[in-house]
């Protein structure tokens, strides 16, 4: 169920690793990111809540997690915004 678009048409998704040691990876067209579980290996779909009243579509091409700011931190190439996420992957907002 994963939705991404080839290097032709955007950057490429991003993978980071959370404070628990699980893996959450992007999707670069849309905002939503998938957690793998680090004992179980089981993957599941977050869509997140954006604050952004544009419409628009956000998809995420650089991501990193913050363990001083208890947060994940991404960027989207395509808008040229940066997004704070929260830990438990249901909101992202405008981070400047």
């Amino acid at each position: 169920d994963w939705v991404w678009v080839g290097r032709q048409c955007a950057s490429p998704v991003a993978v980071a690793i959370g404070p628990r040691g699980e893996a959450v990876i992007s999707s670069n067209v849309v905002p939503t990111v998938w957690r793998i579980d680090p004992v179980t290996l089981v993957a599941s779909k977050h869509d997140l809540a954006i604050d952004d009243d544009s419409g628009r579509d956000i998809g995420f091409t650089a991501l990193t997690y913050s363990a001083q700011q208890g947060a994940y931190f991404a960027f989207s190439a395509s808008h040229g915004s940066t997004w704070r996420i929260d830990t438990l992957l249901r909101r992202a907002q405008r981070s400047g």
